[in-house]
C-alpha cells in the first residue's frame, strides 16, 4: 500500500488529493516505527522518489508487518472515511 501511494503522487503531480494521500503514507510510517521498524526515514526517502526496486518492496513489507494489522486497519479506515466512502463492515 506505501508504494501504491507513493506511486499515485508521482504519476499525478499537483492532483488536490495529495496532499490527502502524503498524510496517509506519513501516518503509514509513523505506525511502523512505532512498531519498531528503524528504517523508516530510509523507506520515506526512497518512496519520495518513486523507487520501486525489490529492495524498497522488502522494505515495505517489512515496514507493514511491524506496524501491525490493527494499527493499519485503523490508517485503511481513515483512509475510506476522508475519501468518502462508506464502511463496508456491517
Amino acid at each position: 500500500m506505501l508504494i501504491l501511494l507513493a506511486s499515485e503522487i508521482h504519476e499525478n503531480p499537483g492532483v488536490h488529493l495529495n496532499g490527502r494521500i502524503q498524510g496517509h503514507i506519513d501516518a503509514m510510517l509513523t505506525a511502523t516505527r512505532t512498531g519498531g521498524f528503524t528504517q523508516g526515514d530510509i523507506l520515506a526517502t526512497l518512496l519520495s522518489k518513486n523507487e520501486v526496486s525489490h529492495r524498497v518492496k522488502a522494505m515495505a513489507m517489512q515496514a507493514c508487518a511491524a506496524a501491525g494489522h490493527a494499527a493499519l486497519g485503523r490508517i485503511f479506515k481513515a483512509m475510506r472515511g476522508s475519501n468518502g466512502l462508506k464502511d463496508a463492515t456491517p
